[in-house]
């Protein structure tokens, strides 16, 4: 009975063992879980949603993956099937890693465009009502001048505010220093206008 128990002990520990180490084992030797084809699908796609969600060249994770799709395209060809899986699942892994970044990055620019194009609104809604405060003060000819230079702070304000729309954030952010400047530039001719 003793000798039974014992046996069976054994035998519960190798079945634990299989159970841990068997799945990793079948998909190192590609027996489960998709081939060499497979991963190597896995990679682009995940490479090309990255490139998709913006991710440069210049992002490590997403120069690796691609190096490594590289090289596992390239282990594929030359039969090597294993190595070229483990570089493409190495490929997809950086490549998700990449989206990760991508993706934070842009919200991180759609937040800054945000707070642009929040700024360049409060600063047309001011422009607006100093216009309105110096149209009184002033005769038509002013008026008028004025109106041009109101009419060129709009269609600055309105261009960054349709970028900020279309998600062109990165224009947005260009934009800002010299949006800003002409609003700026625009109040001050405002408020050097004379009657004539």
């Amino acid at each position: 009975m003793v000798q039974f128990l014992r046996r069976l002990a054994l035998l519960a520990v190798v079945l634990a063992a299989v159970l841990l180490a068997g799945p990793r084992v079948l998909r190192e030797f590609g027996l489960v879980g998709g081939g060499t084809r497979a991963a190597l699908t896995q990679a682009e796609r995940a490479v090309e949603v990255a490139r998709a969600y913006g991710a440069q060249p210049d992002d490590p994770a997403f120069r690796t993956a691609q190096a490594e799709l590289k090289d596992a395209r390239e282990l594929a060809q030359r039969g090597e099937r294993r190595r070229a899986r483990q570089a493409a699942e190495t490929a997809r892994d950086r490549a998700i890693e990449a989206q990760r970044y991508a993706l934070a990055h842009r919200n991180d620019l759609r937040r800054r465009a945000e707070r642009i194009v929040g700024e360049i609104d409060q600063r047309l809604n001011q422009l607006e009502e100093l216009y309105g405060r110096r149209a009184k003060e002033l005769d038509q000819p002013a008026i008028d001048d004025m109106l041009g230079v109101m009419r060129a702070a709009r269609q600055t304000g309105a261009a960054v505010m349709l970028d900020q729309e279309q998600g062109s954030y990165d224009r947005v952010v260009a934009a800002e220093a010299e949006t800003l400047k002409a609003l700026d530039e625009a109040r001050e001719h405002i408020l050097a206008e004379r009657k004539r």
